[in-house]
């Protein structure tokens, strides 16, 4: 019987600092308990196979054909980069992100001279299953999770030995065929758990895990991908100092939660929601919501890239001192039930059926 090889890599929201942390500021990431579960198996028949249940998606390829996007998608990116495409132009379709992972795995695997051939695995025969609780497109890093669970599994399926820092190498890499300036925030977190204050490449400091008081909001899907958003923000906010109130913003609200102070924590994600509103991506209907979070006494924002068009602006962090329940019903926003992930990726029972 084949062996299973299996993992999980959790979700993640932004308490402080999206955007901000793209252009060098410091960003407050913690690790959630949603997660994107991925297995790998022999198969008997050739090619090499992708079942991706969240997207409803069944793929298959030859290893020639999966070297082929791969190549090409690396040529569109180095394109889109040139500004020879326009938005969102790097992948054909989201889903593409997961057999470029494998096949980035299985190429770094291959480069070592192990990988492959210790695994005795020739790139063909393999079933690659992913499925994930991790709401999609709504600023929870459901795209890093998978990334992240890919390579790892991977890994392990070609008995490739390889370091955390390589592996986040590689995540940041398969990144940036979204976008071209991830800022490995997402990929970090979802690679080793926890709740981290992260700047410019680096984990300054951990901050405790146990729950905040805190509860998200669906607002829908994002009409614009995360790369759109990071682009034109970066074009119009680029070279401005608005990042250093961000950063302002960021430091007093690391400091709220070290000193377990509620009103200065309210304060800060209010002041924060006032920044992002500057930039434009927090949608007007989500804005409003906001405010009336704000009027009952409590202080909310987006949590992601939010959105520059369209109602939805993915998830939104609140802080109250109960769950909004009925304004979440008046706008029909899904209220989730979340707790702070210590756990990176990691071994999983899951199994495909």
């Amino acid at each position: 019987m084949a062996k299973l090889f299996s993992m999980q890599a959790p979700g993640k929201i932004i308490i402080s600092g999206e955007h901000a942390v793209v252009h060098g500021a410091p960003a407050l990431v913690t690790a959630v308990n949603r997660y994107a579960r991925v297995e790998i198996i022999r198969k008997r028949a050739v090619g090499i196979d992708f079942n991706l249940r969240d997207f409803d998606q069944r793929t298959a390829f030859e290893a020639n054909e999966l070297s082929d996007l791969y190549d090409t998608s690396v040529a569109r990116r180095e394109a889109f980069s040139r500004d020879e495409f326009q938005q969102g132009d790097i992948l054909v379709h989201p889903s593409e992100l997961i057999p470029l992972a494998y096949e980035t795995m299985r190429r770094d695997a291959a480069s070592t001279g192990s990988g492959p051939s210790n695994a005795d695995v020739d790139g063909d025969g393999v079933l690659v299953t992913v499925d994930t609780d991790i709401p999609i497109g709504c600023g929870m890093g459901a795209s890093s999770a998978v990334i992240v669970g890919v390579l790892a599994t991977a890994a392990n399926f070609f008995r490739h030995r390889v370091s955390d820092d390589r592996l986040y190498e590689l995540a940041v890499h398969c990144e940036r065929f979204q976008h071209l300036r991830p800022s490995g925030a997402d990929p970090y977190t979802c690679l080793h758990g926890g709740c981290l204050r992260f700047c410019q490449g680096n984990v300054e400091k951990s901050l405790p895990t146990e729950p905040l008081p805190m509860y998200l909001a669906n607002s829908g899907t994002r009409a614009a991908t995360t790369g759109e958003c990071v682009r034109q923000v970066g074009h119009r906010f680029g070279d401005t100092d608005i990042w250093d109130d961000f950063t302002a913003v960021t430091d007093a609200i690391d400091a709220a939660i070290d000193g377990n102070d509620t009103a200065a924590l309210y304060d800060g994600v209010r002041r924060n929601d006032e920044l992002l509103r500057r930039i434009g991506v927090v949608p007007e209907r989500v804005g409003r919501f906001i405010d009336e979070v704000s009027a009952t006494g409590g202080a909310a924002k987006i949590t992601g890239a939010g959105s520059i068009r369209g109602d939805a602006g993915g998830m939104v962090l609140i802080f109250a001192e109960s769950a909004p329940v009925d304004l979440c019903a008046a706008y029909g926003y899904e209220l989730l039930d979340l707790e702070g992930e210590a756990r990176g990726v990691h071994d999983t029972d899951f199994s495909a059926g």
